[in-house]
């Protein structure tokens, strides 16, 4: 695209992104309710507001300290504005009343009295407070402390209202209108880049386009369109966290396409012989599960569920303390050691913006390019490029990512994706210089360091790899042991073999001589019998492998799961089958050990990627005829609607998708 289309285009997107927000403010919502107890309040309130918490009627509230903010935002708007604030009554033993003094952008405004019940405070906020789309309500007031709890306590805030003059033309704050045209605008540079865009944002002269002009020049601008009215809809719906999620977002983007194109950058590299269109694809399905991923992880409700732990932990790090333990219930609540080593990897990347980007935003920008790496390992294998296309695909939208994610298994997540990316390099030639392999041995240390159950998935499968290697070669050969350990034809197995048995050793010595002492002092406890813990259900337990093993690739059928094995097996040669069959062998291997001894190793998890591989080569042969292609849309269609329905589901509504298929 030329500079004056550029030009042409961002003019044209300013004056939708104006026009839009005054239709959608205009006919949208003319106020809103923050319940501080809730998720929607819980994103407005600031300092000085203690955690949530719960009445025996069932009424959510927010003690505040001393000193509280709640920051409020809507429309700009000169006009004065309505303000209700419920106070929930006060703690035992206070002064009644106790008199709030409320002020406006620290600039004290008026004194409301809380009493023994609750009451709603209706209040006109002067003209001119809302002019910037925003402003903060302070609270101040003596507080109690009632004993145990060491908290000193002031008022108690169930809800606040803000609400706004009606049938006005508004504009939000001058940030948001900045942040919508930049999603815009990088939206329409990403889809020119990969191939989505529309000829007519180029100069005339240059726009040559007849009849027959391919379908996907309007996918850029049809999508662009898309997310200009969800950005409006959501800001007049939502304008209390409208503009700190849609510039998170715009970050979020900025960071997502710099990804993209980096490792476009690399994957002719990687594969040579990989065609212009499917790199474009493939870089588009991985932009859009960045940004699918990105959309729930930023907003401003969303915090991980063991983000706590992940915090707590990382701080112990951030603290200089290696050695930490945990009682798990997946371990019956014996003492674990837990592993360091993602919070030493994640710490530099604090200094950009704390814990929360650490835990959260890193492990997800990670995550979100899986659909590549599956791609580009479906490849390996041997198998066509439309396979690697639907694989990826597949993987993409599949809900026990998303799950992974709503969790925060941190540890899981980056250790899952560092296998992938190990078993990517296993599955070609083995770099020959000195550097490279030092490299990959580093590689494998730290998988093997950053999560237990991934050191024992990817262990196996890459211990059944070596065994299998040599027991090919050695059925073509009959050379002495000492002329075979040096014959050339042996030196993908022989570098490899030094490579992971240094990396085990080194995870050995740095980690798990002592995590094998304190399980092994955890086994010789005793059965949950023995410590006093009520006796296993063994049907009650089947019951729930069998239900999560059905709900790890749901909504793909485990019929279609096995078929899809079955058929990759057939399909891939040589050395690709070997590792296919060794990753497929030590999914079942733990599959048995959890029917066995009830202690769940995330096999599910582990084998998820290649379930894609083998689903998308058992499909791909029917994209022959218009039926079958219909049945692979069919299917992408399904999985798509499927993992978006639960993310939208758990981000917007806080339903907690089942962890079931993860762990039990």
């Amino acid at each position: 695209m030329a500079s004056a289309g550029w030009w042409r285009t961002l003019i044209l997107v300013g004056l939708v992104v104006v026009g839009g927000n005054l239709l959608a403010l205009r006919f949208g919502p003319v106020g809103y309710e923050l319940a501080l107890g809730e998720r929607n309040g819980g994103a407005a309130a600031g300092p000085g507001f203690y955690e949530a918490e719960q009445s025996d009627l069932g009424v959510t509230y927010r003690w505040t300290a001393d000193e509280a903010l709640l920051t409020l935002r809507g429309p700009m708007t000169r006009a004065p504005v309505r303000l209700t604030v419920q106070l929930g009554g006060l703690p035992p033993g206070a002064e009644v009343p106790r008199v709030a003094l409320l002020s406006l952008d620290e600039v004290p405004w008026t004194t409301i009295s809380a009493v023994e019940i609750p009451r709603q405070h209706h209040l006109l906020v002067p003209a001119g407070t809302l002019a910037r789309g925003t402003f903060r309500l302070g609270f101040s007031s003596t507080t109690t402390v009632v004993p145990p709890d060491p908290r000193p306590l002031g008022v108690r805030v169930d809800r606040v209202r803000l609400a706004w003059p009606a049938q006005q033309w508004l504009l939000p704050a001058p940030i948001l209108l900045v942040t919508q045209t930049g999603l815009i605008m990088l939206w329409l540079v990403v889809a020119q880049w990969l191939g989505v865009h529309r000829t007519w944002f180029a100069p005339r002269e240059t726009t040559r386009v007849g009849r027959g002009a391919s379908w996907q020049h309007m996918v850029g601008p049809v999508v662009a369109v898309l997310i200009a009215l969800g950005l409006f809809t959501h800001t007049a719906l939502e304008p209390w966290v409208a503009a700190p999620w849609q510039l998170r977002l715009l970050g979020g983007s900025i960071v997502a396409t710099l990804m993209v194109w980096g490792v476009g950058q690399l994957v002719p590299r990687l594969q040579p012989d990989l065609s212009s269109d499917t790199v474009r694809i493939l870089l588009l399905i991985t932009f859009a599960a960045l940004i699918v991923r990105l959309l729930g992880v930023l907003y401003p409700l969303f915090a991980g569920h063991d983000f706590y732990l992940h915090n707590r932990w990382m701080t112990l790090v951030q603290l200089g303390n290696l050695i930490i333990y945990d009682s798990p219930s997946e371990f019956g609540g014996r003492l674990v050691r837990v592993s360091p080593t993602i919070y030493t990897l994640m710490m530099p990347t604090t200094l950009l913006g704390g814990n929360r980007l650490a835990l959260q935003y890193v492990p997800t920008l990670l995550e979100g390019t899986t659909p590549l790496v599956v791609g580009l390992l479906a490849l390996r294998f041997g198998q066509s490029e439309r396979t690697a296309v639907v694989a990826a695909a597949l993987i993409a939208m599949l809900p026990i990512q998303f799950t992974a994610l709503y969790w925060g298994f941190v540890s899981q997540i980056v250790g899952q994706w560092l296998a992938l990316v190990l078993l990517l390099v296993l599955a070609g030639a083995l770099p020959t210089g000195r550097v490279e392999r030092w490299w990959i041995g580093l590689l494998a240390t730290i998988i093997f360091l950053i999560h237990p159950g991934v050191l024992l998935l990817l262990g196996t499968c890459l211990a059944l790899v070596m065994v299998a290697e040599f027991v090919v070669w050695q059925r073509h050969s009959g050379l002495p042991w000492l002329q075979r350990w040096r014959n050339e034809a042996l030196a993908w197995w022989r570098g490899w073999l030094v490579i992971l048995v240094g990396a085990g050793l080194a995870a050995l010595a740095v980690q798990y001589a002592d995590t094998a002492r304190l399980m092994l002092a955890g086994v010789m406890q005793g059965t949950s019998e023995a410590t006093g813990g009520s006796p296993p259900d063994p049907a009650g337990i089947y019951r729930q492998i069998w239900v999560g093993l059905n709900a790890a690739f749901v909504p793909l059928p485990l019929l279609l799961v096995g078929a899809g094995f079955g058929f990759l097996l057939w399909r891939t040669q040589a050395r690709a089958q070997r590792i296919v069959g060794a990753w497929v062998g030590s999914a079942i291997i733990f599959l048995l050990v959890d029917l066995i001894t009830w202690q769940q190793v995330r096999y599910g998890y582990f084998s998820v990627a290649l379930v894609c591989i083998g689903i998308a080569a058992l499909l791909t042969p029917l994209s022959r005829s218009w039926p079958g292609r219909l049945v692979i849309w069919a299917m992408l269609i399904l999985v798509s609607g499927a993992g978006l329905w639960l993310w939208f589901a758990a981000i917007a509504l806080g339903v907690k998708p089942s962890v079931n298929p993860l762990t039990h």
